[in-house]
């Protein structure tokens, strides 16, 4: 085996060994779509422990091909982004952290329109199972309280023309 090559290869593995970052995740999603808003709300809280010291860098991270900063929360690191409520599927959605570094490359790779190569640190996954009244409610908010507001007033009339009769 060539000595240039067996260097190169025990320089790669140190520096992949070096980016390898282990993951510990929470999120939450917003269940309760029957309040007025239009967007599902996502939060997503984690610990990142990486073998080489990255408590000081900025962090990123892509969802659907949008990058949203990440900020850290005193140990942990935390990030959010929202969706809109007709066109959120249901399912898993992969989150990419990205260190400063790689996330000038992915940029710099949109901008050439090109495909994003560039190498996370992590991957999240975070789990969407629906709202709770995407799928049992035809009525949305508003107009369960205009139908309801309409029916106090019919009730309240014909008890007052009763009493006047």
């Amino acid at each position: 085996m060539n000595p240039k090559v067996f260097v190169c290869m025990v320089l790669c593995s140190l520096v992949a060994c070096a980016t390898s970052c282990t993951v510990q995740s929470t999120f939450y999603t917003t269940e309760d779509d029957l309040v007025i808003a239009n967007q599902i709300g996502f939060i997503t809280e984690f610990k990142l422990k990486c073998k080489s010291e990255i408590n000081s860098i900025p962090l990123f991270a892509e969802v659907n091909g949008n990058i949203y900063p990440v900020f850290r929360v005193k140990d942990d690191y935390q990030f959010s982004w929202t969706e809109d409520r007709t066109t959120a599927k249901t399912g898993s959605r992969e989150i990419r952290l990205f260190d400063e570094e790689q996330f000038a490359n992915y940029r710099k790779s949109q901008r050439a329109g090109e495909t994003p190569t560039a190498k996370e640190l992590a991957k999240i996954y975070v789990k969407y199972s629906g709202s709770f009244g995407s799928n049992i409610f035809f009525l949305n908010s508003e107009s369960f309280v205009l139908l309801l507001s309409v029916f106090v007033a019919y009730l309240a009339f014909q008890n007052r023309m009763k009493l006047v009769s």
